[in-house]
């Protein structure tokens, strides 16, 4: 579908970003190690940047790639109950949009 098709030519973009800029990210991202980690995969589709939170699948979203990083992992709060965890993968599947990919991507790399 579109949106499937936008989640992987963004993933496509950010591996090209990654690897471009990786000199100046590596100095300035704590989360770099995940990203070298996981650059492969993505690139080769295995998985995507963004995708649920693993643990907390509902059956009723749309089947997604393992994420190498979460809605939730943007947000500042850690210790999140599962109920709330279980919602916030709801609204990433019901509200998705390729910039909701963008923003949560460099709000966990900045964080």
């Amino acid at each position: 579908t579109f949106n499937r098709r936008n989640k992987r030519v963004l993933d496509i973009v950010l591996c090209g970003i990654l690897l471009v800029f990786s000199g100046v990210f590596l100095f300035l991202m704590k989360n770099f190690s995940v990203i070298l980690k996981n650059w492969l995969s993505v690139l080769i589709g295995n998985k995507t940047w963004i995708g649920y939170t693993p643990q907390y699948n509902v059956p009723q979203l749309p089947i997604l790639k393992v994420g190498v990083f979460s809605p939730k992992d943007s947000l500042h709060f850690k210790d999140i109950h599962d109920k709330t965890i279980e919602r916030l993968n709801f609204l990433y599947a019901k509200d998705y949009d390729v910039w909701k990919d963008w923003g949560i991507f460099w709000r966990v790399l900045i964080s």
